[in-house]
């Protein structure tokens, strides 16, 4: 969709592509916050100070001194590194959560997930952020081989048949976790390959996290429990208004003071890159289902009664 609106509006695709962040991005990033609105993730997140309130202050702090000292663009191509591994990481840890447990089927096609992610990034910081100029043969060089290694793996992957046992849901995320920064290869702009690639992991993420909440809301006001997020949470309605007030301050933020017509933004895209860097680490705690914390009040809700029987992996983010 974004791929066809991108080059079918090309003199409104700057608006386009803010129009993803504030629908998609910055409402996945929203998200992080109701595992807070919660108080018994509070007793928990006590428990470890380090993790929970120190850390993240060093995280913020590292922020905002490249930012300031550096510059604006260096925090931005900080905060992608973080993105990168981050989302890297829910790719796997959603393809655990459709496969089967030992399986080796899951081993290689988590391998092929990290493969042709970290050659998709090379290309992309190549071409992006690095200003290493190819020309078009080059990119479509890229752009062939890169189709022949996925089918290829493919074909390796369903000529064992074992492998074939494993649910479609399973062989999409594979899918999905490989082509998310495919995108990198083709595009004019980074800003369309984020939209376009990672917005396949921002929308993994809203479908994980609001049923998850809308159930675990459900659940405390059936047993009468005062919490914020049994509120938020309250419906779908409550749950939508919410994310999409988060998404508007940020976006806001970002381009105070010059418009929603232009990839440029203005200085105040620190707030909510801070934020965003909080979502990258806290993400790597806050789906640890090897916690027992974590299996009871992220896990039990994660899916419905009759997908329970499905494997949670040990760390998703």
């Amino acid at each position: 969709m974004f791929f066809f609106t991108f080059r079918s509006f090309t003199n409104i695709a700057a608006t386009l592509f803010l129009f993803a962040l504030f629908f998609l991005a910055e409402t996945h990033f929203g998200a992080t916050w109701l595992f807070f609105m919660d108080q018994q993730n509070w007793h928990y997140m006590k428990s470890k100070p380090l993790i929970f309130f120190v850390y993240p202050l060093v995280v913020i702090t590292i922020t905002l001194l490249t930012f300031f000292l550096i510059s604006p663009a260096a925090a931005l191509v900080l905060a992608s590194a973080a993105s990168a591994f981050h989302v890297t990481r829910q790719s796997i840890g959603i393809n655990k959560m459709f496969g089967i447990k030992g399986h080796p089927g899951l081993k290689l096609s988590n391998f092929a997930i990290y493969l042709m992610s970290a050659f998709f990034i090379l290309i992309g910081f190549l071409r992006f952020f690095a200003n290493r100029s190819f020309t078009e043969e080059q990119l479509v060089a890229i752009q062939v081989t890169s189709t022949i290694l996925v089918l290829a793996f493919f074909v390796l992957f369903f000529s064992k048949k074992e492998n074939r046992e494993l649910s479609i849901k399973f062989h999409l995320t594979t899918l999905t976790g490989i082509l998310i920064y495919a995108p990198y290869t083709f595009v004019e702009r980074p800003e369309f390959a984020i939209a376009m690639g990672v917005g396949m992991h921002w929308l993994q993420y809203l479908a994980l996290t609001m049923p998850l909440y809308l159930r675990k809301s459900e659940s405390f006001r059936k047993e009468t429990k005062v919490n914020l997020i049994s509120t938020v949470g309250k419906n779908k309605g409550t749950l939508v208004a919410y994310l999409l007030l988060y998404a508007g301050i940020m976006l806001m933020l970002r381009q105070w003071g010059i418009g929603f017509r232009t990839f440029d933004y203005s200085f105040l895209i620190i707030i909510p890159v801070s934020f965003q860097m909080l979502h990258f680490y806290y993400e790597s705690f806050i789906w640890r289902f090897s916690e027992p914390h974590i299996r009871k009040e992220v896990g039990a809700y994660l899916f419905t009664k009759t997908e329970q029987t499905v494997s949670t992996p040990s760390s998703m983010a």
